[in-house]
């Protein structure tokens, strides 16, 4: 056992010891709350849309049955003051959600709530409707310097009037590009990146769980199918998670770096092997690190017209499927969650008779220096068994 566990497992022992309970890991999934995992937006394989796009959205819950949901919508930002936005409107979503599209998906592991909905169409024009400037969208800490002087004067409604001249005829491409000033074409996926806005969308789950999601609006799916330096969001892929049974501990495993420590491999997904438990190994589970499926962006705190590749957090949860009366949870299962990568160390239980449990893979991509970048997210659900040698039952009888 590393040291850090050692003190983790003494620190854990005291606290019984002294009547206190630790409040729930957050990667452990319990059957009396609901855990939402993630909501997922999805535009023709797109984590973005533009004004009128129809978008599908589904959002996947764990632990505690969802029996109702009510979801509200905001599409009007005041202001941004630290990371804190304040909305003008909250309204029910149904007014976006196109009828006969919601389907629930509910008593099982994972419970889902799907449906489509349409981007109101003047979203950014009404977000921009006033007498700002391009220079005034500029996020605090960018230079003037960023734009050119000429661009920087103009008022986002005269751009934004173009640009849906522009994205109004698809097949035109390239030709319709003429319709903006040299100066502006140079810097046009800048500028589509300070046109960006949010919508806000409010779940309450059963009356009392409430969790929010954003989606980012913008224009650049409408360009880039013929101007491929115009850049979009897809959401992540991730092929495969397996389990790596080693002879020796990692704090951060690499399959591939780590190679020679590797005793024994188990599919999770897309198979779905029985993870053999035995004495003196440590398990790691590790997914698919998804660089064949990233997207780039151009950050404003650079080139606008270097491109740079976005970057992938992993979240993972779990969830104990048997109910095993009077062992404390941290003695049946532990997930070491804290570096956020594709690979997570797992403690398996004490107890032989845990063998069924549930495990959720929330992946999600990120890239800094963008405004209102859209979020892309994937989610892999598994539900998997464990085996213990007999030599490991021994061990912890």
């Amino acid at each position: 056992m590393s040291k850090s566990k050692y003190i983790a497992a003494l620190l854990a022992l005291l606290a019984i010891g002294c009547g206190m309970e630790f409040a729930t890991h957050y990667d452990r999934v319990e059957e009396n709350r609901v855990r939402n995992l993630a909501f997922i937006y999805d535009n023709g394989g797109l984590a973005e849309g533009a004004p009128g796009d129809t978008v599908k959205c589904a959002v996947y819950f764990a632990g505690e049955e969802v029996r109702t949901v009510r979801f509200d919508v905001t599409t009007s930002l005041i202001s941004s003051f630290l990371g804190s936005d304040t909305f003008a409107d909250t309204v029910s979503f149904n007014r976006y959600i196109v009828p006969g599209t919601m389907e629930q998906f509910l008593g099982g592991n994972t419970d889902s709530i799907r449906f489509e909905f349409v981007v109101p169409e003047d979203i950014i024009r009404r977000q921009f409707s006033g007498d700002l400037s391009i220079g005034e969208l500029l996020p605090a800490g960018i230079s003037d310097t960023f734009l050119p002087a000429s661009v920087l004067s103009l008022k986002p409604s005269d751009i934004i009037e173009v640009i849906e001249t522009i994205a109004a005829d698809p097949s035109s491409g390239t030709v319709s590009m003429q319709l903006l000033p040299d100066s502006v074409a140079e810097v046009f996926p800048a500028l589509l990146q300070l046109l960006t806005v949010k919508m806000k969308v409010f779940a309450t789950i059963n009356n009392h769980y409430r969790v929010e999601s954003t989606f980012n609006v913008r224009y650049n799916s409408r360009f880039n199918p013929t101007l491929p330096h115009v850049p979009v969001n897809r959401n992540p892929e991730v092929g495969w998670v397996k389990c790596y049974r080693t002879k020796g501990e990692r704090v951060v495993f690499d399959p591939v770096e780590d190679r020679d420590l590797i005793n024994a491999v188990y599919d999770i997904f897309p198979g779905s092997d029985t993870i053999v438990v035995d004495v003196g190994y440590h398990y790691y589970f590790v997914a698919d690190s998804a660089v064949a499926s990233r997207d780039s962006g151009y950050s404003l705190t650079g080139s606008s017209q270097y491109r740079e590749p976005e970057t992938m957090a992993y979240e993972w949860f779990y969830q104990i499927e048997d109910t095993i009366a009077g062992r404390p949870f941290d003695s049946l299962m532990v997930l070491d969650n804290s570096f956020g990568g594709p690979s997570v160390e797992l403690l398996p239980s004490l107890d032989s008779r845990l063998r069924n449990f549930s495990l959720w893979l929330v992946t999600r991509d990120s890239f800094l220096g963008e405004k209102y970048r859209p979020v892309g997210f994937a989610i892999t659900c598994m539900h998997r068994v464990f085996a213990y040698t007999e030599a490991y039952r021994n061990r912890h009888r």
